[in-house]
């Protein structure tokens, strides 16, 4: 199962473990802890392409690694925006279909 645990208030933190900003939730911890002081908005770029996550925070990439997605048939999927203990708020949230690979 892939699930990230993309963007919580861990600002200066200075820890990477598999629960930071970025991380394959308890899988993967992130390369490092991109993400910006609280009151200013973040920027996450995700893509997923079979098993492969690649994870960017503010135009760091963070993390790029394979994930076990056994759970899940080929080809379907779930996207779920979550939130944490005071809130989270997303803005300009965009979804699309990678074309093909050739």
């Amino acid at each position: 199962m892939c699930s990230s645990d993309l963007l919580t208030d861990d600002f200066g933190s200075g820890r990477a473990d598999p629960q930071t900003s970025g991380a394959l939730f308890n899988e993967a911890p992130p390369t490092r802890n991109a993400v910006r002081k609280r009151g200013e908005w973040n920027t996450l770029r995700m893509q997923v392409r079979g098993t492969q996550v690649v994870v960017e925070i503010n135009g760091t990439k963070v993390l790029d690694r394979s994930a076990d997605v056994t759970d899940f048939k080929a080809g379907q999927g779930y996207v779920m925006l979550d939130g944490v203990s005071g809130g989270m708020t997303y803005r300009k949230t965009l979804l699309m279909e990678l074309p093909a690979e050739k």
